[in-house]
């Protein structure tokens, strides 16, 4: 197994502008003339959601990991989270009657425990649930924090197939993506944070 993770492109990734635009790229500039600028939007809207959605596992594309609005528990506030630079962040999407997401909980809270002084952002969003179920689900399995998805995060991460778990790296660029995940795939993920968090 491959251990560093970084997405494998033939060319470096696209940069980011010091005051953190988004990265410029040659496929970016659009032709001159409204018509031409319609097509060419038309054309990338479809590439950018086929990304999303078709990966699984390591992302080979470059892909900047989003930011969303959710809900926090217990109390129900308003929670928007945007990743930080210099730290990778793991949104872990689960529900109290998946109940793959049941049987993985001990060992992702295991893997959370063992990575909780590197540089590595836990996100546990619950999906379709209450705040009551979600609530009793954190106390049940000693979970520190939870938050609640909206119909905005459901959209974002394209209502995926649970448990699914995001990896962002340190860069904020979506770096792995499991729809399904098992404990093998915890494994994959806690070895590609060690190694990316040492360098």
């Amino acid at each position: 197994m491959t251990l560093f993770a970084t997405p494998t492109l033939a060319s470096d990734p696209p940069k980011a502008d010091e005051h953190g635009g988004k990265p410029s790229k040659a496929s970016d500039k659009k032709p001159d003339g409204k018509k031409g600028a319609k097509k060419e939007e038309a054309k990338a809207a479809p590439e950018v959601k086929s990304k999303m959605e078709h990966t699984d596992g390591y992302v080979n594309e470059w892909i900047p990991f989003p930011p969303f609005t959710a809900i926090a528990l217990p109390g129900l506030e308003k929670f928007s989270y945007k990743p930080v630079r210099g730290e990778m962040t793991v949104v872990i999407m689960l529900a109290t009657w998946c109940a793959p997401c049941v049987r993985m909980m001990p060992e992702i809270l295991r893997l959370q425990a063992r990575t909780a002084r590197l540089p590595v952002k836990y996100l546990n969003i619950f999906t379709n649930d209450t705040k009551q179920d979600a609530i009793g689900f954190m106390t049940e399995h000693g979970m520190k924090s939870g938050v609640l998805a909206t119909h905005e995060v459901l959209a974002t991460f394209k209502n995926p197939e649970l448990p699914a778990i995001y990896v962002g790296d340190r860069n904020s660029w979506m770096l792995m993506r499991y729809l399904k995940a098992t404990p093998e795939n915890l494994a994959e993920i806690e070895e590609s944070i060690k190694y990316l968090t040492a360098i």
